[in-house]
């Protein structure tokens, strides 16, 4: 295997707020890798095992007493179990005396907390550092001292802390936030970690409760949810199911705990509607997730809201059956379409853009408190992807993941990850953006209670939920200058300068300069020429093909629309193309450069930088330095160039090249060439028919899933094909020897192949019987070695090519020689 050599290594959860200011703010010889919404333990452990003798493993997540929250992982003393393997491993990258540091919130907070660190320290066979209290900002109330660490299999109540933290002092003293949780609970397994819930059904309905699809017994436990009766999922692979396949129900579910409102709330959960019946052409009605009081306790919530359109959060006036009791705000995913419209006759209620009594249908809107009667106050059109998969028989084709913010002035925003690429950074996937809720349903209460409400009518659906993580409210969309780094790197520092202009230009074409402060520039309609200077400027482009220079300090430059050219210049900037085929270079410094839309050409410079190519096709260079390259959706073409660097394809069929230095390189999906250029680097296809090439160097090629083709260089390449029919090419001698770890054969025939056609196609190999004259087999112990003749017809050439790990059975069937 080629390992990749670094001191740290820095894991950062991609949901901890700002976590791009903390990156950019990395110690020297650290390295870093940002984890998706995915499994972040797999992801995590896939990461490690390219690296060997680390002295440090970082990191870096949300977190509170005895969790880590990795991607869509909570990491806990219970799911500890199904990750035990994975964690032991990685004590093989880490070296005698390394230390791991868990940067969450009081994760060794009390009995619990001290436990799980503990247990982690076991398994991996080193000394793990932990917070007992916030972590993060002192604004905030929070510090970075990782209060408790083990000590081999025994805690100590000293701290020995020997490794460094992972960033350096300026940056942690700017971080915003904290790396807290303050409510998790993914409804996965037989009962809740999280207490106490309240649970029921509507007035008027004949309902089953709500229940925990992995709980084999009817009954909760104490404070808990009800199960199934019969477990209809194993312990780990459950959710909490709202309804099934039933006509008028209305549940509840709901977390009887306040919430403070203080700083606001960030809410994320997973939804799922399928496999239900139709009435006049669609599935129904929905899920909602609501708010209530947090000081409601005079008036217990027994009852959910009414079924139907209603959505077990609102009330329905006709039958007189009312709303959640203290509700504030409910957030409904609509599937039959009546809980986006006017339908009920009050006046507070508002027209939805469909017009009154009009459903919309596979929408997403949001109702008032019952104070106003749970008004309409605002919603969607129907989503393109709908919120619900009725021709669905399983959950995870119906999965929709939702990031809800509600700010502490009230104001509130909805994303959904709209193509299932575990984020909410897409064009479009803002589908409810700075909603004041404040107008009509008051001023926020100081506390909220949290819950989940599902409905049928005539029109049914299986309604699920799970991985719900409620979080302290940060603005997302708020730039967070990078801290100051190395005093020697030109453009990074910003001493003297005050707070500049602000300067707009008009419809025409403007040219716009600003002045030796920190401006901000903003253009318009016409094609404008946007120039920053020695301090950290913002440039807003505006409509039209506009050209932005940052030059000097550390800029923000935004294409919004048009076809924009935009140049970082010194410094650590960022640069968004926005709409349109766009042209963007961050020039010195670590940049973070994000084409949007469009057909965008992308550079990096000098500098560590990141590169997100975004929708469409994409041709993104990384240069100089240690770079992260992402392709996304479409057809890209990514290049690494000069240093370390990490490139991931995306969807569509991408070309991805390492060239220089050690590479690692993904496709991702779809059917993408990989190469690996010329250090040691490791390529992954991922799914879809990938075409692999080595260069000159030993190489590590992973095909992945679909029938591949892998082909080695010059080095002694490690492959392994993966799933389906691979296909291992050779066109010339070796200066090593490759070891193809997984090639297939059955008995009688090979479902990979070994293609020698390209050596036996050049002059001087006319034997018709090519196997039989220019190929050898020699059994090494349970393996097989390839060796071929490179001399064709001359005798004296056989030399060997390739070493077939636990292959005892190889034919002549398991060759391409013409």
């Amino acid at each position: 295997m080629n390992f990749l050599k670094s001191s740290a290594l820095v894991v950062v959860d991609s949901t901890v707020d700002h976590y791009e200011s903390l990156i950019q703010g990395i110690q020297p010889g650290a390295e870093v890798i940002v984890l998706d919404a995915a499994d972040g333990v797999e992801q995590l452990t896939q990461a490690i095992a390219k690296r060997t003798n680390l002295n440090s493993l970082h990191i870096v997540s949300h977190g509170r007493s005895g969790e880590i929250h990795l991607g869509a992982i909570v990491l806990n003393t219970q799911t500890l179990k199904q990750y035990t393997q994975q964690i032991r491993n990685w004590a093989k990258a880490l070296a005698t005396n390394a230390e791991i540091l868990l940067y969450g919130c009081e994760v060794a907070a009390g009995e619990a907390g001290r436990a799980f660190v503990q247990h982690m320290s076991q398994l991996t066979g080193v000394n793990v550092a932990a917070s007992t209290t916030l972590t993060g900002s002192s604004a905030q109330g929070g510090n970075w001292q990782l209060e408790h660490i083990t000590s081999g299999t025994s805690s100590t109540a000293n701290p020995r802390r020997v490794s460094p933290l992972a960033f350096q002092s300026q940056t942690l003293a700017t971080y915003p936030g904290v790396l807290a949780v303050l409510l998790s609970e993914t409804f996965r397994e037989a009962d809740v970690t999280e207490r106490p819930w309240q649970f029921g059904i509507g007035t008027g309905t004949v309902s089953a409760n709500p229940f925990l699809t992995a709980r084999a017994t009817v009954a909760p436990s104490q404070n808990g949810l009800p199960g199934a009766g019969t477990a209809i999922d194993t312990p780990g692979n459950g959710a909490l199911r709202l309804t099934g396949v039933a006509n008028d129900q209305a549940t509840f579910a709901i977390y009887d705990r306040p919430l403070s409102q203080a700083d606001g709330l960030t809410i994320t959960f997973d939804s799922y509607a399928y496999g239900g019946t139709s009435f006049n052409g669609s599935n129904g009605d929905g899920i909602s997730f609501f708010l209530v009081d947090g000081s409601t306790n005079a008036t217990p919530i027994s009852t959910a809201g009414a079924f139907g359109g209603s959505l077990g959060y609102a009330q329905k006036q006709v039958q007189g059956i009312p709303g959640i009791v203290g509700g504030y705000l409910g957030v409904g995913y609509d599937e039959f379409g009546n809980y986006s419209t006017s339908i009920e006759d009050t006046s507070l209620q508002r027209p939805t853009p469909a017009g009154v009594a009009t459903p919309v249908r596979d929408s997403i809107a949001v109702r008032g408190s019952a104070a106003s009667q749970y008004a309409f106050l605002g919603g969607t059109s129907t989503l393109d992807i709908g919120v619900d998969n009725p021709t669905a028989t399983t959950r995870d084709a119906a999965q929709r993941r939702t990031r809800i913010d509600l700010s502490p002035t009230g104001i509130l925003t909805v994303r959904v990850d709209l193509n299932s690429d575990n984020d909410f950074a897409d064009q479009g996937e803002v589908v409810i953006n700075n909603l004041d809720v404040t107008p009509i349903n008051g001023a926020l209460p100081s506390s909220f209670k949290i819950g989940f409400a599902g409905s049928t009518g005539a029109a049914t659906n299986i309604h699920e939920v799970r991985n719900l993580i409620v979080r302290d409210f940060v603005p997302p969309d708020i730039i967070i200058p990078p801290p100051v780094v190395d005093p020697g790197t030109p453009g990074d520092l910003d001493d003297g300068c005050l707070p500049g202009r602000n300067i707009k230009g008009n419809s025409t074409t403007n040219q716009i300069r600003g002045t030796l402060n920190s401006d901000t520039l903003i253009g318009f309609a016409g094609n404008d020429l946007l120039q920053g200077r020695g301090c950290n400027d913002r440039l807003d482009a505006g409509r039209g093909n506009d050209r932005m220079f940052g030059n000097g300090g550390r800029d923000a430059l935004n294409g919004q629309q048009g076809n924009d050219r935009g140049l970082g210049g010194r410094g650590n900037d960022q640069l968004l193309g926005g709409l349109g085929n766009d042209n963007l270079d961050g020039g010195d410094g670590r940049d973070l450069v994000e084409g949007g839309r469009g057909n965008d050409t992308l550079k990096g410079g000098r500098g560590f930088d990141t590169l997100d190519g975004g929708r469409n096709e994409d041709r993104i260079d990384g240069n100089i330095g240690n770079d992260t390259l992402r392709g996304r959706q479409d057809n890209d073409i990514l290049r690494g160039n000069g240093g370390n660097d990490t490139l991931s394809g995306g969807l569509g069929r991408d070309r991805l090249g390492g060239n220089r230095k050690q590479d690692v390189v993904s496709g991702n999906r779809g059917n993408d060439a990989l190469y690996g250029g010329g250090g040691s680097d490791t390529l992954e296809g991922g799914q879809g028919n990938d075409r692999l090439e080595s260069n000159t160097q030993a190489d590590r090629l992973i095909g992945g899933s679909g029938d591949d083709r892998l082909i080695g260089g010059g080095g002694a390449d490690v492959m392994t094909g993966g799933e389906g029919r691979d296909r291992f090419i050779y066109s010339s001698s070796q200066r090593g020897v490759d070891v193809i770890t997984d090639f297939q054969v059955t008995r009688r025939s090979a479902i990979d192949l070994i293609d020698l056609s390209r050596v036996f196609s050049r002059a001087g190999y006319s034997s018709t019987d090519r196997f039989r004259r220019y190929v050898r087999l020699t059994a090494v112990g349970a393996n097989t070695t390839v060796r071929v003749d490179f001399n064709g017809n001359t005798t004296g050439g056989f030399q060997s090519l390739v070493t077939l790990n636990a292959v005892s059975n190889l034919t002549a069937n398991a060759f391409l020689v013409s």
